[in-house]
């Protein structure tokens, strides 16, 4: 039987763990339906070799990089992962510095996706721009359930 959650919360993974959790995540034949990995201390470089990896991925359907450090960079990176990945279902970036460049990545990536369901963007600054860019397309998604923008200075 295989691992089908791995829960890598509160260690300092940095790029290598980062890229050590990706080659196991494009590997086929994984069975790893959620990976956790709030608070890891992963970075731009470990943020875009995880966003890579997620565009081979078939199995994830669950992935957690809250607290994370994206930069706009890595956000585009995952955000066109986000583009051809078909099983991801919730995608967690609590507190992870996306900031309006990042909100707008993820978004578009967000914009055909068939797979996502929920996706929570909590307390990353995005501010009214961001939130706009996210608005956007909840008019083209058809399978968001559930999005949380709270804390994220959005005015209008």
């Amino acid at each position: 039987k295989s691992v089908k959650k791995l829960v890598l919360s509160d260690n300092n993974l940095g790029v290598y763990g980062a890229q050590d959790l990706a080659d196991l995540i494009s590997t086929e034949g994984n069975a790893l339906e959620s990976l956790v990995m709030k608070n890891c201390g992963i970075l731009d470089d470990g943020l875009t070799v995880l966003g890579r990896a997620l565009r081979r991925n078939e199995v994830l359907k669950e992935l957690d990089l809250s607290e994370s450090e994206f930069q706009p960079y890595s956000a585009r990176i995952v955000g066109n992962a986000l583009k051809v990945n078909t099983t991801l279902q919730t995608l967690l970036l609590v507190d992870s510095c996306l900031g309006v460049e990042g909100a707008a990545a993820i978004a578009e990536g967000m914009k055909n996706n068939s797979a996502l369901v929920t996706v929570d963007v909590r307390e990353n600054n995005i501010g009214d721009l961001g939130a706009a860019s996210i608005a956007k397309v909840l008019c083209l998604n058809k399978t968001l359930e559930n999005l949380d923008l709270r804390g994220n200075f959005i005015l209008k």
